[in-house]
């Protein structure tokens, strides 16, 4: 039970000592109060005068959002009770079930709410939505529909749209939508019915900065790292790779990048090298930038050989040299130019 101690006897054995002595140990910690008996049981004391008057996770985390202290753990509660309540109808019609963590293969889907003509899948992050955010959706919207199960949507909701990210026009499929902070939605792009903005309530999930010092900051980082990445194939191919594989970029991953963009030989030897390096990243379930950058350093130490991995081993990975040849493409014709 919540609240009380295990007896005695288990008290001992969990402490590898006599019974006997655990008897002591617990006579001591009441003569100096911080144990009660409550009944045959033991409490800490004061337990009960210490709980809130609330006591259940709808309560703590109603207490956590109007505080602004949240996670997206608990976008997706408050999201999945709106969906559930009927307050939040995509695309019109009814939903009729809700799937909170729904499993796809090894991944978990954020939400799945189920229509009368298929699944919307719904993935939420608290910060800006990212390329690799949008790849994460759709690949989830694939999934599903291979697996024959019937799909709609893929649905990004976010806050805001990381520098440099557009979501693709071509996608019939894909919604963008972005938050404010007072649960306000914009579609940025698809088509979704908006409820009454009283009835999203949403707590903010923006960065701690207003939109408009957001947009400042953007406006002030973004034309440096774009001509940054116009004079150099080598950091161009390193952000995209870290920002289609990874996450967003940082301004310590941007100046990461631009260290290794000058270590690494402007060569196609060199595009390789980032490709490899990302695409064994990817295969071993590293996606992080310190395994990438000790694969790189391998690569450095090893005079940046001109074959770190073939077109038959990384196409027999699961297609990823496919889905970055485009990358290789542009980085050639970078270089050319």
């Amino acid at each position: 039970v919540r609240g009380r101690l295990p007896d005695q006897s288990a008290i001992a054995y969990r402490l590898r000592i006599s019974s006997r002595k655990a008897e002591q140990v617990v006579e001591a910690l009441i003569e100096r109060g911080l144990l009660d008996r409550d009944g045959d049981a033991l409490v800490p004391h004061n337990w009960d005068e210490r709980q809130p008057d609330w006591d259940n996770k709808e309560g703590r985390l109603q207490a956590r959002l109007e505080q602004g202290d949240f996670l997206e753990e608990h976008l997706e509660i408050e999201l999945l009770r709106l969906l559930k309540a009927g307050q939040w109808e995509p695309f019109g019609q009814k939903i009729v079930r809700v799937e909170r963590q729904a499993r796809i293969g090894n991944s978990y889907i954020d939400l799945l709410a189920h229509q009368e003509d298929g699944a919307i899948v719904i993935e939420l992050k608290r910060h800006r939505l990212t390329l690799s955010a949008e790849n994460q959706v759709l690949s989830y919207f694939e999934m599903l529909k291979q697996a024959g199960q019937p799909v709609v949507a893929a649905v990004l909701l976010g806050a805001g749209l990381a520098g440099g990210y557009t979501p693709r026009p071509d996608c019939s499929h894909l919604h963008v939508i972005t938050m404010s902070g007072d649960g306000r939605q914009a579609v940025v792009k698809g088509r979704v019915k908006l409820p009454p903005v009283d009835a999203v309530n949403l707590p903010q999930v923006a960065a701690d900065c207003p939109e408009e010092e957001r947009d400042k900051e953007k406006n002030r980082t973004e034309p440096e790292e774009a001509a940054a990445a116009a004079t150099s194939p080598v950091l161009a191919a390193l952000t995209t790779a870290y920002e289609n594989d990874i996450a967003a970029i940082t301004p310590t991953i941007a100046d990461a990048l631009k260290e290794w963009a000058e270590r690494i030989p402007e060569t196609e030897a060199g595009c390789r090298a980032i490709l490899y390096a990302f695409r064994e990243a990817a295969a071993n379930n590293r996606r992080n930038w310190r395994y990438v950058e000790a694969i790189l350093k391998r690569q450095e130490a090893d005079g940046w050989p001109a074959e770190p991995g073939t077109e038959r081993e990384a196409e027999a990975s699961g297609g990823w040299w496919s889905e970055h040849k485009e990358l290789h493409h542009r980085y050639n014709m970078a270089g050319k130019a």
